[in-house]
């Protein structure tokens, strides 16, 4: 996920699809995941946990010296889901890359063009496997 220059601070963003097709216990073991595999970077990095329904909220911006507050984030579901807050949210706060963990169940609509898109799909209870019309797909099975 990362990519890096010397001396560079990496900022991207997680968002975690959080509307009614997606488990409690999915994402925390997302976060769980994530956290060690944070725990094994030197580099120096501002990593973006956002939720995300009809719009983003409980933004929670990891650094090196808090990756445990990642295993204590406040999970809420509900709501549809709009893809592009997330679009919103990323150029607002400057972040170029981001990770998307979803059921992938929306309305894509268009390409977001300037920003790298990869979208991380749980799957689905018919073991269908979904793909993205745009950004990076890959699928997994909690």
């Amino acid at each position: 996920m990362f990519s890096f220059e010397d001396d560079e601070v990496i900022k991207e963003a997680i968002f975690l699809d959080t509307s009614g097709g997606i488990r409690i216990d999915t994402v925390q073991s997302a976060l769980k995941t994530f956290s060690l595999a944070l725990a094994r970077h030197t580099l120096d990095y501002e990593l973006h946990i956002v939720s995300f329904s009809d719009y983003t909220y409980s933004p929670l911006i990891i650094k090196p010296n808090n990756i445990a507050d990642m295993l204590t984030y406040s999970i809420m579901l509900g709501g549809g889901t709009d893809i592009h807050c997330c679009w919103d949210y990323m150029r607002t706060n400057k972040i170029k890359k981001c990770l998307i963990l979803t059921d992938g169940l929306f309305d894509y609509g268009t390409d977001p063009g300037d920003l790298d898109i990869h979208f991380l799909f749980h799957s689905q209870p018919t073991g269908i496997y979904l793909f993205s019309p745009y950004g990076k797909s890959s699928n997994y099975k909690p």
